[in-house]
């Protein structure tokens, strides 16, 4: 009896040193994800940007809800025919957790927007953010 005991110690132990460490991954991995995707909005690289989102994603700015292709369609003309562009992005207070499957994850962090319109009038705003991130087929 003692020697199954300490067999399913042993077991157990291993089973959450492997969990952690490959929660530990996933929250660099998605962390990478989130940084990369705000580093292609903040370059105006549209395509780069919405590459990153699945048509069906509900998204909500300035008190409405968005579809994928409106949005995109506005931010694609916004950056290329009006000439208005992001100017930096600041990210802060990153927190990520990673769900027991390790396959999908919650980013929400503080993020300050420097956006330049077409008439070359600056605009800071503050937002906070909440990004939940799917892995299919090994990417976030």
């Amino acid at each position: 009896m003692k020697n199954l005991l300490i067999y399913l110690v042993i077991n157990l132990t291993m089973v959450v040193a492997f969990a952690d460490h490959h929660e530990s991954s996933s929250i660099s991995e998605v962390e990478y994800t989130v940084k990369s995707f705000n580093k292609s909005y903040a370059a105006n690289d549209v395509e780069g940007y919405f590459k990153n989102f699945d048509l069906d994603a509900i998204l909500y700015f300035y008190g409405n809800r968005w579809e994928v292709p409106i949005y995109h369609a506005y931010w694609k003309d916004y950056v290329t025919q009006e000439g208005g562009a992001v100017e930096e992005i600041i990210i802060s207070d990153m927190r990520i957790k990673v769900l027991s499957d390790n396959n999908v994850a919650v980013a929400t962090y503080f993020v300050e927007n420097h956006s330049r319109s077409p008439e070359g009038d600056i605009s800071e705003e503050k937002a906070y953010e909440t990004d939940v991130l799917q892995k299919i087929n090994g990417e976030w």
